[in-house]
C-alpha cells in the first residue's frame, strides 16, 4: 500500500519559482492602444502657429504690465539708432563713484522687481544728451561706448521711469561681464538711443545713467509737446 505523503489532508503549496510568469501582451496591447489613440488626439486638435511656451508667455505678460504700470513705474523700451545727431547742448552732469550703486542707490520698487543684477557696461562713461525733454517726442542721448554693441542684441539700455525720475541702464543680458569680453574689445564710438517719453509729466526731469562702480547725474527741463493751441501765433506777440 503506498504511503500517503500528506496524512493532514493539506493541499502541498507550490514553490514561488515554480508559478508561471504573468503574460506580456496585455500590456503591450495597452501601451500601443495609449500611444496610437494619443498620438491621433495630437495630430487632429493640433494648433498651427508656434508651440505655447509657458515660461516665456508669463514673461511677456509680466513686461506688458510693468509697461503699462508697476507701482507707477513705466518700463521704457528704448531704440538704437544708427545715425548719430550730436545737441551741441553743454549739461553739467555730476559723476560719482559708488561701488554697489545698484543695491544703495537703485529704488527699491526697481530692486525687487528685476529678477537678477543687471551686468552693467564699465564705468565711467562719457554721456550726451538733449537739453531738454518735450513730453511724447523721443528723448536722445548718446553714450561712448564699444562699437559691436551696436550688433550685440545681448546689450539693452533698459529705461524705468516714475515721477520726475528717469533710471538708465547701460547693460548685457549676459551671466558676467566677461562673457561679452569680445564684444568690450571693439574700439570705442558714440552710439545714439532714442527714448519715448510718453509717460512725463513733470516739469523738470532727473536722468541717473548706472555703469558699475559709478552713477552719472544730472536735470533737464520738460516742457509740453507744442500744439496748436499752446503756440503763441504772431497776433498773440503784438
Amino acid at each position: 500500500m503506498q504511503k500517503d505523503e500528506n496524512p493532514n489532508g493539506e493541499v502541498p503549496r507550490k514553490n514561488p519559482t515554480d508559478r508561471d510568469p504573468w503574460p506580456m501582451w496585455p500590456i503591450a496591447l495597452a501601451i500601443g492602444l495609449f500611444v496610437c489613440a494619443y498620438t491621433f488626439i495630437n495630430i487632429a486638435h493640433r494648433k498651427d502657429g508656434p508651440a505655447f511656451e509657458p515660461h516665456q508667455a508669463m514673461q511677456n505678460r509680466r513686461d506688458q504690465l510693468v509697461e503699462k504700470n508697476f507701482y507707477n513705474w513705466y518700463r521704457i523700451t528704448t531704440e538704437l539708432q544708427e545715425t548719430v545727431t550730436p545737441s551741441g547742448a553743454n549739461i553739467e552732469k555730476m559723476l560719482r563713484p559708488y561701488s554697489g550703486a545698484l543695491e544703495s542707490l537703485l529704488p527699491e520698487q526697481l530692486v525687487y522687481y528685476i529678477p537678477t543684477r543687471p551686468v552693467l557696461v564699465n564705468g565711467p562713461l562719457k554721456i550726451e544728451s538733449d537739453a531738454s525733454i518735450e513730453q511724447g517726442a523721443p528723448f536722445t542721448i548718446r553714450i561712448d561706448l564699444p562699437g559691436g554693441i551696436a550688433s550685440d542684441d545681448r546689450f539693452h539700455l533698459q529705461a524705468f521711469y516714475k515721477e520726475g525720475s528717469l533710471h538708465l541702464l547701460p547693460s548685457f543680458f549676459v551671466e558676467s561681464i566677461e562673457d561679452a569680453s569680445e564684444t568690450l574689445a571693439t574700439p570705442n564710438e558714440q552710439i545714439q538711443f532714442a527714448i519715448p517719453t510718453d509717460p512725463v509729466a513733470a516739469t523738470e526731469v532727473s536722468i541717473y545713467v548706472y555703469a558699475e562702480g559709478y552713477i552719472h547725474e544730472w536735470k533737464i527741463p520738460a516742457f509740453p509737446k507744442e500744439t496748436p493751441e499752446n503756440v503763441d501765433s504772431p497776433d498773440d506777440a503784438s
